[in-house]
């Protein structure tokens, strides 16, 4: 099982097509979704699925007035699975992220190719989904929901991935859905 030392709010371990402010800012909200589970600077995030790992996260305690900024649950959720996402997928897989999908395409983000250049063809999607504070029957449930989700696309033949990641007993489903 591969095990993985990454500062969380460090802007040097993500990939090299994310903004960095962007990933900055999903970043601190999954920092804020493990603090609101009571893990306070450190956690270990178990990946299961398509690949095994542990991610060993450290992050400076965040402050009141990125709290203040992030002050709705849900938004910080959905943003702090996108930061474990992109982990997952620069770490574990031969992509990277390359942009953002349109809305009703059924899923989040566009995968190339790790050595591809500018401009990139898309090679994988990326559908990505969050839970605060869950069990493993909604782990479950919502995995089903995101692969019945990426079917609106999968005339386009490319491989999805599906990372659904649950913050506080902090675990990530890694799916690889081949079409």
């Amino acid at each position: 099982m591969k095990i993985k030392n990454i500062e969380l709010l460090s802007t040097s371990d993500y990939g090299s097509y994310v903004l960095p402010n962007m990933y900055t800012y999903y970043a601190e909200a999954a920092a804020i979704c493990f603090e609101e589970n009571h893990f306070t600077g450190q956690v270990t995030l178990k990946i299961e699925g398509e690949q095994s790992a542990q991610f060993h996260f450290t992050w400076e305690r965040v402050s009141q007035q990125v709290k203040d900024m992030h002050n709705d649950l849900i938004y910080e959720t959905e943003y702090g699975a996108y930061c474990i996402a992109f982990l997952i997928i620069h770490h574990l897989t031969d992509y990277k992220i390359i942009r953002r999908s349109k809305r009703k395409t059924g899923f989040d983000y566009w995968l190339g190719d790790k050595t591809a250049e500018y401009p990139f063809d898309d090679t994988a999607r990326l559908e990505v989904s969050g839970i605060l504070k869950g069990n493993a029957t909604e782990i479950k449930r919502r995995v089903k929901e995101k692969q019945e989700q990426v079917k609106q696309s999968d005339d386009s033949e490319l491989p999805a991935y599906i990372i659904v990641t649950e913050f506080s007993k902090p675990i990530s489903k890694l799916i690889l859905k081949n079409e």
